[in-house]
């Protein structure tokens, strides 16, 4: 096992004067085994995020823990790493310097961090482009800059949040292929979270669905067909189908109830 979920709930205070409060997720509960490739998946506003950043050690929950290895994560922790979907890379920085960013912080000198960096660049199709800024950069090749910066510090887990979203559909897709011939190679354990459903399945050895807020683990699949996968299988629209409805049982329960 690598990563445990154990009772996490998050609540946010929404007005200190009248003592009112949001509960974003409650009583979360699953683990991850070392190595897979897992996709959390829900409505807008149930949590997801939240989610990500408390297992990132960003967030404290109210209860619960989350625990790497059997030990619980703390912020800064080096065995977890973060993409973001808005790519944040510093615009400053040329692609290399950006990639080698987090290695100059640590202390290494400038040619064990530009070695890694190269190797990474070579890695990921980013060749020539080593001393561009990222305003000169397509957002494909933004987000696979993000992806080396994470991964040079060599993470345990990588924590992806709709690091595809912002993309256009050909693009998404040769994105996804693309992290999926990285973490097949490197074999890292990914928590990645999207809306997107046809994404989650056609990415993942198993997929997450939360509930509308506060975030509640609906049901978990196990996705065990085999890669190369069809977008389009029988299996993959029996899947797609079976957590769509889902999704859409409880919007339609909460409508009910509001």
């Amino acid at each position: 096992m690598c990563i445990e979920i154990k009772n996490i709930s998050k609540t946010y205070v929404e007005s200190e004067a009248l003592g009112t409060r949001i509960a974003i997720l409650d009583n979360i509960n699953f683990t991850v085994d070392s190595g897979c490739f897992v996709s959390i998946v829900g409505p807008s506003g149930c949590g997801k995020t939240t989610l990500l950043k408390i297992i990132a050690g960003l967030i404290t929950p109210n209860q619960g823990w989350a625990k790497l290895q059997g030990e619980d994560i703390q912020l800064g922790d080096e065995r977890v790493g973060m993409v973001f979907q808005e790519y944040a890379l510093f615009p400053w920085r040329t692609l290399i310097r950006n990639i080698e960013f987090s290695l100059e912080v640590k202390g290494f000198s400038r040619s064990q961090r530009r070695s890694a960096a190269i190797e990474f660049i070579n890695e990921f199709g980013l060749s020539g482009f080593e001393h561009r800024l990222p305003q000169e950069l397509s957002g494909g090749m933004k987000q696979r800059a993000a992806i080396a910066r994470t991964l040079i510090n060599k993470p345990k887990v990588v924590l992806m949040d709709e690091p595809f979203a912002s993309l256009d559909s050909q693009t998404r897709n040769e994105m996804q292929d693309f992290l999926l011939s990285v973490w097949h190679d490197r074999e890292e354990t990914i928590l990645f979270v999207t809306h997107n459903v046809d994404e989650a399945v056609y990415l993942s050895q198993k997929i997450i669905v939360l509930s509308p807020r506060p975030g509640r683990v609906l049901e978990i699949f196990d996705i065990d067909y085999p890669y190369p996968r069809d977008r389009t299988s029988p299996e993959a629209n029996r899947i797609r189908k079976k957590i769509l409805e889902l999704i859409s049982s409880q919007k339609k329960n909460v409508s009910t109830v509001s």
